[in-house]
């Protein structure tokens, strides 16, 4: 007798403060679905970049010959207005695995580098890429 009603004491007690708290981590929830959204690149697009990443001078004297660059998944952070893509570069002396960070003013790209962050300095790097602009868009914005 006296659990059943402790157990109905609890649930008054306690219920408006549940549902704030499940309201308040679905609307959280939401908002950071909304920051985070998937970005898919083009198979041109990855194409372009990992060429380039391929025939970079700087990565070649870090790593030796670049055998294979791999374009991975990508997220858009609205709050950076930035596309984050991981990037797999399999070379002669090691894997490596780097972000693109692709930058986006006004909905379009605005610059793109090449990012790979590393406990030690000298394995730090940032190389700036160029722009690619998706097949069937003119360089003249029309």
């Amino acid at each position: 007798m006296f659990s059943i009603n402790l157990q109905r004491l609890l649930s008054r007690q306690y219920f408006l403060p549940f549902i704030l708290a499940v309201g308040a981590l679905s609307f959280y929830a939401y908002s950071i679905r909304q920051q985070i959204m998937l970005e898919p690149l083009s198979g041109y697009e990855a194409e372009q970049y990992a060429r380039q990443i391929h025939q970079a001078d700087v990565l070649e004297k870090r790593l030796g010959p670049i055998h294979h660059v791999e374009m991975l998944g990508g997220l858009y952070e609205e709050q950076r207005a930035r596309c984050n893509y991981g990037v797999m570069i399999t070379a002669e002396k090691r894997q490596i695995h780097a972000e693109l960070w692709l930058y986006k003013k006004g909905g379009r790209v605005d610059s793109v580098h090449l990012v790979h962050l590393a406990l030690s300095e000298d394995e730090r790097f940032s190389i700036q890429l160029d722009v690619v602009k998706p097949k069937g868009v003119s360089p003249h914005g029309g």
